[in-house]
């Protein structure tokens, strides 16, 4: 049975997600922003990816679909390419790691699309980046997932920078100034 409450519920909801906002009525929403101030980088050899975590919560007071995810870029920086995306759900997760899918034994991936995000839950958002040019720097900001919730949808920014810069060879390190810049903007992040 469909009340007006419920009808408000569902509106209300559709808008704070698109806005990745929170607070209606009491009711919390979606927050991306869990991981904003954690953020990593890594070399990586052409080809290769480098893989970053960020949190979703829902406090939505309902379930919601996860069905997409796409790269947010870092103003200042080259965009690295989408290669993956998915959901772990161990209790261990990657801060920042190499390849896919991951084989660390801890780390359990499942495909994002479909995944059911309970209200009260947190899902962890791991996604992998790849740069095709040896000598440059790449990074993002996270992901923006989109949601679906009955039938409704939004699109949420999960806020995890990751930086990959794309060397010969793993004995090479991320280039220091590289590093240093990165760390610097992504400390700046609100």
């Amino acid at each position: 049975m469909h009340s007006r409450k419920n009808g408000l519920h569902a509106l209300c909801f559709a808008v704070l997600a698109a806005l990745g906002l929170s607070g209606c009525g009491g009711v919390s929403g979606l927050n991306g922003s869990e991981g904003e101030h954690a953020f990593g980088a890594i070399q990586v050899t052409r080809g290769q990816v480098g893989d970053f975590t960020g949190f979703l919560v829902n406090n939505s007071g309902a379930t919601v679909t996860l069905v997409s995810a796409e790269i947010l870029p870092f103003n200042g920086f080259p965009t690295p390419k989408l290669s993956d995306s998915g959901v772990e759900t161990s209790l261990g997760f990657v801060g920042s790691g190499r390849g896919w899918p991951q084989r660390d034994a801890r780390v359990k991936v499942v495909t994002l699309h479909g995944f059911k995000l309970r209200s009260g839950h947190r899902a962890q958002i791991l996604y992998a980046v790849a740069g095709s040019r040896i000598g440059l720097d790449y990074a993002a900001r996270g992901v923006e997932v989109g949601i679906r919730e009955g039938s409704s949808t939004a699109k949420v920014k999960v806020l995890s920078p990751g930086a990959i810069c794309v060397v010969r060879t793993l004995k090479t390190a991320c280039p220091t100034g590289f590093v240093h810049r990165f760390t610097r903007a992504a400390s700046r992040l609100s």
